[in-house]
């Protein structure tokens, strides 16, 4: 459930949020089990809860717990029926323009330029992510 990159100074948002997200969610402590470097999502199928929303940043930004690394750049991903590609920034997208991209951590993130992806999406913590 880890991502492969922790910040040495924001272990509250690498570390603890993501845990706290998920106990809040699901009430049990994430399964060490879970390996979100090997995981998948199924185009257009159920995703695993590490594919979900684990996080809504103060922004409104909705982090997945879910690997980059296991996703094509050309896919979308499906967030409440919004279709979204990917970007590498913010600035590559016009204002209020969703997007997904690889965040710091190496996780699929779901933002929206100048904008708050989670009141815009209608997505809180627990939200299934698809592949479309």
């Amino acid at each position: 459930w880890r991502p492969s990159v922790v910040s040495a100074t924001f272990h509250g948002r690498d570390v603890f949020a993501p845990i706290a997200a998920h106990l809040a969610r699901f009430g049990v402590p994430p399964s060490p089990s879970v390996d979100i470097e090997t995981t998948h999502m199924e185009p257009g199928g159920v995703v695993d809860p590490a594919a979900r929303v684990i996080l809504v940043d103060p922004y409104g930004n909705l982090v997945t717990g879910f690997s980059a690394d296991s996703v094509s750049s050309s896919a979308r991903v499906d967030v409440k029926g919004h279709h979204l590609a990917c970007a590498r920034r913010f600035g590559d997208c016009r204002q209020g323009e969703g997007f997904w991209y690889k965040n710091a951590n190496g996780l699929v993130e779901v933002a929206v330029n100048k904008g708050n992806a989670a009141k815009i999406f209608k997505a809180d913590v627990g939200c299934p992510v698809f592949l479309v």
